[in-house]
């Protein structure tokens, strides 16, 4: 089983160093189609959180997108004021260049009291003071499918509503039922052929928290740990009733990482 469990420290190590190279305010959260940052969030996508233009550097959720010359470039609108960042997020923004300087602040449709209004031909925008993370809408209904992984590995693969979810498999001593998620899993390091029962958690595009599979009469290489990232796997993408209702748990449970 050493082989097995050396993969989670790593794991570990990986996330904590992300956020150990963060200097004070910034943080570079890789993003890809299924995060957008954006006011309001689009047709298809739910706000996981705020972006916040004032970050620390054990904030692992702060993005390296922050205000221009923090504090100096607000846009001021009577008595509110709206932040100035230096990356264009939305479309239309409204773009402000002092010299070398250029900042932009997101425009929205919706309406919002005491914020700046701009028309055009194209209607009308107000300025927005709030960024959002948006993260995209995953459903537990949609098509499905996955790929066998390689025997004894802990990685999975599987695709759920067209989007592909990526994760690790663990083997523990924790009987649940497949609606079960935990923050964390235990396994028996005295009694190995206890750790007999298969937890599974989603790591790309968001993390969530251990999901309960199934289990196996045997640990080891001929039993759990041989077989638990194709039961994460077919888990995820299968259409019986267990399987919707994992499915359902690990979905509801992810988060940003």
């Amino acid at each position: 089983m050493y082989k097995y469990f050396i993969s989670l420290p790593l794991l570990l190590i990986t996330c904590n160093a992300m956020t150990a190279t963060c200097p004070s305010g910034y943080l570079a959260v890789s993003r890809d189609n299924n995060t957008k940052i954006s006011t309001p969030c689009p047709s298809g996508y739910t706000a996981t959180r705020t972006i916040s233009h004032n970050c620390s550097a054990t904030d692992s959720t702060c993005y390296p997108e922050l205000l221009c010359t923090a504090g100096s470039y607000d846009l001021n609108v009577g008595t509110n004021t709206v932040p100035l960042w230096s990356t264009q997020f939305t479309t239309p923004s409204l773009k402000v260049k002092s010299g070398n300087t250029t900042c932009y602040t997101p425009m929205a449709a919706d309406n919002v009291s005491g914020r700046l209004k701009v028309k055009n031909t194209s209607g009308v925008t107000y300025s927005h003071a709030n960024l959002y993370e948006c993260k995209v809408n995953i459903s537990a209904t949609g098509t499905n499918s996955y790929s066998v992984p390689t025997a004894n590995s802990p990685n999975w693969t599987a695709v759920v509503d067209g989007k592909t979810i990526k994760g690790i498999s663990f083997c523990g001593n924790i009987s649940a039922t497949v609606d079960t998620t935990k923050d964390i899993i235990t396994v028996d390091t005295v009694t190995m052929s206890n750790n007999i029962y298969c937890w599974c958690r989603a790591t790309t595009p968001y993390t969530s928290k251990w999901t309960y599979a199934t289990y196996y009469s045997t640990n080891g290489y001929t039993g759990c740990y041989m077989y638990c990232s194709q039961s994460c796997a077919s888990r995820l993408s299968g259409s019986g009733s267990l399987d919707t209702t994992f499915r359902s748990a690990m979905l509801n449970s992810m988060s940003r990482s």
